[in-house]
């Protein structure tokens, strides 16, 4: 372990009741790197350190009957240096909620550390960073090697470190949760805790949160409707949650999808909630954990089998078994993520997906590496648990990163005031369709002409992405039509009513304002401008 990352960490203190001094926690924190690095484990934590062995009650969560707080929630931001005037703008919101912001150069952290005090600090917010190539710039080695492979999207770059940001985080907190205990026990009497009783099985402490957030850096969190979300949900069991999932079916981009392969969560009861003659084809509960085999046996079923039409596409999507495509979530709406969850994973193996994932967003690379871990994304079909619909897709009824929802958070000038990135945005789109399709033209010239001349061609990948027919969207066709957090999809069928306004400004859990990255400096200003009066209205809400 590098000085560097050791300084990073040294700018988290430590949290949940186990505030020790820095010296101390200096200490305990510098002995349990040198031997986690190479034991993969924490003193005082006799499971391995993000190896868990099971879903559920293995793991050293909290299941007590604490009621869920916002203490017990932990918000993960993903962003670039040059952004963070928007990231600050939502302190008023997460106000008493611990905040890790992964920025891509590591000297960047530590400064930013140093500056705002770390977890610690009036802000309650740590800086951590991650670099798409190997060097000390980077917390925890780069994703693709010395020689990072040419990504041309922000989005694109912003990928892996939006993928890995939950997992650092997680070791984060374990190894200081890990380290306070261990100075407050005495440091090696916590190392070395007594045998369990014959018969019982060993467990370390507590885990130091309950769920992670994870969005891009300009989504809106409201914890108290996340608070009142999760709370029903098993804090022991591995679980993510959404319900604005989105799914490439082969032949399009569905967002929300109708199709994803999911399940409900575990404490619904479809009979309860639907009767007895509920409809057909509906995702059915998966206790404990959501599999991939259950999800795709929802699509299977939904589909009926059959391929085609503008919802089940192609056989690919389709699949059979747990071979199905994946779903992810939303850019910008929003993922909650169990401790449990993250405490299972295997660190090495999502490392190595998130390596092996071609370039694309990191809500995509976060729903391929948890589809491969074993584990998908329950839906939580929140107008349905609320008895307002039967149908547990209806897109109105959506509380993570839904557009109805942008007005009311951000005001009715919204639309106005963020018109001009979102211009600028469409103007760089038609500007990069016509570059795609002049190499693609170019490209088709030169292969006619290698051919010709008798030549071996080198293989090539299509701009803006690793391009596999039929299982993965290029840069276009992610980048062409307005995000589905911006805008509802032009088809939907039914409008949202009072009640279902209501419904939405008393439980939107997230909401995106979605600045592009094309933004110029005063758009920018403006966008953080309105991001900042949105999350001063939302902490002075009732309840939160």
């Amino acid at each position: 372990m590098n000085k560097l990352a050791l300084l990073l960490l040294l700018g988290v203190a430590a949290q949940g009741g186990l505030a020790v001094s820095d010296a101390a926690a200096g200490e305990a924190l510098s002995a349990s790197l040198e031997e986690g690095d190479a034991e993969e484990s924490v003193p005082g934590v006799e499971m391995p350190l993000v190896k868990g062995r099971s879903y559920v009650s293995g793991d050293p969560v909290d299941a007590s009957s604490k009621p869920l707080g916002v203490e017990d929630l932990v918000i993960i931001v993903p962003t670039f240096v040059s952004r963070l005037p928007l990231v600050h703008a939502t302190r008023p919101a997460r106000r008493g909620v611990r905040t890790f912001i992964v920025v891509e150069n590591g000297t960047e952290a530590a400064r930013l550390n140093e500056m705002y005090g770390g977890l610690t600090g009036p802000h309650n917010e740590s800086y951590i960073s991650w670099a798409n190539s190997d060097g000390a710039g980077s917390f925890m080695g780069g994703v693709y090697g010395s020689d990072p492979i040419k990504i041309t999207h922000p989005l694109h770059v912003l990928g892996p470190r939006h993928a890995m940001a939950p997992v650092m985080a997680h070791e984060v907190l374990v190894k200081l949760a890990a380290a306070a205990a261990a100075s407050a026990a005495g440091g090696a009497a916590a190392s070395s805790p007594p045998p369990p009783p014959a018969g019982k099985k060993s467990r370390g402490p507590p885990l130091p949160y309950k769920w992670m957030l994870v969005a891009r850096d300009d989504t809106l969190w409201i914890p108290s409707a996340a608070v009142k979300l999760l709370s029903p949900f098993n804090a022991g069991a591995a679980v993510a949650a959404s319900d604005h999932l989105v799914d490439f079916n082969g032949i399009k981009i569905m967002s929300p999808s109708r199709a994803p392969a999911t399940c409900l969560p575990c404490h619904y009861n479809l009979t309860d909630l639907m009767g007895r003659r509920k409809p057909p084809r509906v995702p059915q509960p998966a206790c404990p954990v959501c599999r991939p085999a259950k999800g795709c046996e929802f699509r299977f079923d939904l589909c009926m089998g059959l391929a085609g039409g503008p919802v089940c596409g192609t056989k690919r999507f389709l699949g059979a078994v747990d071979r199905c495509h994946f779903s992810w979530p939303a850019g910008g709406a929003g993922l909650a993520m169990s401790a449990a969850l993250l405490h299972y994973l295997d660190k090495e193996r999502w490392v190595g997906c998130v390596r092996d994932t071609q370039p694309t967003t990191g809500e995509r690379a976060i729903g391929r590496c948890m589809w491969r871990s074993g584990v998908i994304i329950s839906h939580v079909a929140a107008g349905m648990a609320n008895r307002l619909t039967r149908d547990p897709f209806a897109d109105r009824f959506v509380i993570f990163g839904n557009p109805l929802a942008r007005p009311m958070v951000f005001g009715p000038k919204v639309e106005e005031v963020m018109g001009p990135a979102y211009a600028a945005q469409l103007e760089a789109t038609k500007t990069a369709s016509v570059a795609l399709a002049e190499a693609a033209k170019k490209a088709a010239v030169d292969r006619e002409a290698a051919v010709k001349a008798g030549r071996a061609l080198p293989q090539t990948l299509r701009p803006g992405a690793h391009y596999i027919p039929g299982d993965s969207p290029t840069l276009d066709e992610i980048m062409g039509p307005p995000p589905s957090t911006r805008t509802r999809r032009a088809d939907a069928p039914e409008p949202c009513d009072a009640q279902c306004m209501a419904f939405l400004e008393s439980s939107s859990v997230s909401v995106h304002l979605d600045l592009p990255y094309e933004a110029t400096a005063e758009q920018a200003k403006a966008a953080a401008e309105l991001m900042e009066a949105a999350a001063k209205k939302v902490s002075a809400a009732p309840g939160a």
